[in-house]
């Protein structure tokens, strides 16, 4: 039975004994084992105990700190006002409810480093303060330490209590680690907790993990440089694509293909064509003949690449090289429109793959839509190149681009027959 009352000005919660166990030897006992389980934990989530005493009313009481809070499940589930469909307060957060469970498994941990077990960790025996929301476990009535030789029966609530504790008077730190687990599927039940909460109510006590190793799980999300990660990341992502477009800029201005990099092939993996390896030195002395050899395979298979992408250039061309776009920006770029809709016409529709569709025709279709797609490429770099020499600026020459790719888009869209 609990009472609120007044002493040395302030409040406290006075636990006793129902009057028919008031002068019961052994509840008496358990009682004052509550009161020395509690006084054994120092920790702002756990339920202060002040002291134990008798009043000629009361009995013997355990004086406890007052708490204005509800309870855990109380917590969870909101109130609906009668007659309407609005709740009293709002569902918490997820943030308030990763907030919560970290301060739910510090608090236990500390628990454990007391040497207790509290044995009965349930939502009702868990409250949340009205102001700031805090954490306070309280109920040591089932608890337990390795001091105390009475009261070792099993008892706890069966929805929570860990599957040995139902059929044998065990209660060690893995039990509440269970009961925590079977919390957290009501606090977290979201799918990122789901191996946490797995781990804790795996069925053998001996794999569970420790509470302390819980909590700092639970911290790693709670701390606020976790979740400043995905804004730092996407700030760093941000910072990259604007000095990649400056660097498009710059190399466009300077009559360059803003598309293309020149980076030096490795000499390390070009040796590997020969199916050889050079030595350290080798690679570190410039002069070197295995150098040398390398360096002039390197540039012949570089040719050879550049004479078979002009082949394939002047094979897939729909228009003569040496027709040359004049003029106004305008009629510039009606020039490389024509020109795209001359390589769609030819290369013709391509349908979507179908699943009955074989290995082969998805293959060409796949050859045909690449195709299409690096004539486009080529035909958006000229018109880029084009505009700059006659003058137009950079930043109207990206609308014109932008502008070719959405007719690249429809045209490719209106020929294929999808949208």
């Amino acid at each position: 039975m609990l009472w609120v009352g007044i002493k040395d000005g302030r409040r406290v919660v006075l636990k006793g004994l129902p009057d028919a166990l008031r002068h019961h030897p052994d509840e008496k006992a358990r009682l004052r084992k509550e009161y020395l389980l509690g006084l054994s934990v120092d920790h702002p989530g756990v339920v202060k105990v002040y002291g134990f005493t008798e009043y000629p009313q009361f009995g013997p009481v355990l004086e406890m700190e007052y708490i204005d809070g509800v309870t855990l499940g109380r917590y969870l589930q909101p109130d609906i006002r009668e007659n309407k469909n609005t709740r009293n307060h709002a569902f918490p957060s997820l943030t308030e409810r990763r907030r919560i469970a970290y301060e739910i498994a510090d608090a236990v941990a500390s628990i454990h480093e007391a040497g207790i077990v509290h044995r009965d960790l349930k939502p009702d025996n868990i409250l949340i303060t009205r102001k700031g929301g805090r954490v306070k476990i309280i109920d040591f009535g089932n608890g337990d330490s390795a001091s105390h030789v009475i009261f070792k029966l099993a008892r706890s609530t069966k929805q929570y209590g860990a599957p040995e504790m139902q059929d044998a008077s065990k209660g060690n730190a893995a039990c509440d680690v269970y009961s925590f687990g079977v919390i957290l599927d009501e606090l977290l039940p979201e799918r990122k907790y789901r191996s946490l909460r797995k781990a804790c109510k795996i069925p053998d006590p001996i794999q569970r993990p420790p509470m302390k190793e819980v909590a700092r799980r639970l911290e790693r999300e709670f701390s606020p440089l976790h979740h400043m990660l995905p804004g730092i990341l996407s700030l760093s992502v941000f910072l990259l694509f604007i000095a990649v477009a400056i660097l498009f800029l710059r190399k466009t201005e300077d009559g360059h293909d803003a598309g293309v990099l020149d980076i030096p092939y490795p000499v390390s993996d070009s040796a590997h064509i020969n199916g050889e390896t050079p030595s350290a030195n080798a690679i570190s002395d410039p002069a070197s003949p295995e150098v040398i050899e390398a360096t002039d395979l390197i540039s012949a298979n570089r040719k050879d690449s550049i004479a078979d992408n002009v082949k394939l250039q002047e094979k897939s061309h729909p228009v003569s090289p040496e027709k040359k776009a004049k003029g106004s920006p305008e009629e510039i770029e009606n020039y490389y429109m024509d020109e795209f809709n001359a390589v769609v016409t030819e290369i013709g529709p391509v349908p979507r793959d179908m699943q009955s569709d074989g290995e082969d025709v998805c293959i060409n279709r796949d050859v045909l839509r690449g195709k299409r797609y690096d004539e486009a490429l080529k035909i958006s770099k000229n018109l880029t190149v084009d505009l700059k020499k006659a003058g137009v600026d950079s930043i109207v020459v990206s609308g014109y681009v932008r502008r070719f790719w959405n007719h690249y888009k429809r045209q490719v869209q209106k020929i294929d027959g999808y949208r």
